[in-house]
């Protein structure tokens, strides 16, 4: 019985080890999770991903694609612009 307890406490006391290292590492995963995340965010505010088109950009760049010839183009610029 003596020997059982002995072994016991070397379980025990690895074991505790063992909650410390998987306690450690998972704070350092949750503080690096939150870098990369926060990093993330900053770069794709800071990067022109999110720049809001105007209706008339929209326009120009449907013209440089071909998509409407330069009458159509002015037409609906105008009617954009309030103009008829």
């Amino acid at each position: 019985m003596a020997q059982c307890a002995g072994m016991m406490s070397v379980f025990g006391m690895n074991g505790m080890v063992w909650a410390i290292v998987l306690s450690i590492l998972l704070i350092a995963g949750l503080i690096v999770g939150g870098f990369v995340l926060l990093k993330r965010q900053y770069e794709s505010q800071t990067s022109g991903e999110h720049r809001r088109y105007s209706v008339e950009d929209i326009l120009q760049e449907r013209l440089a694609r071909g998509e409407i010839d330069p009458d159509e183009y002015r037409q609906r610029l105008n009617a954009l612009r309030g103009q008829r």
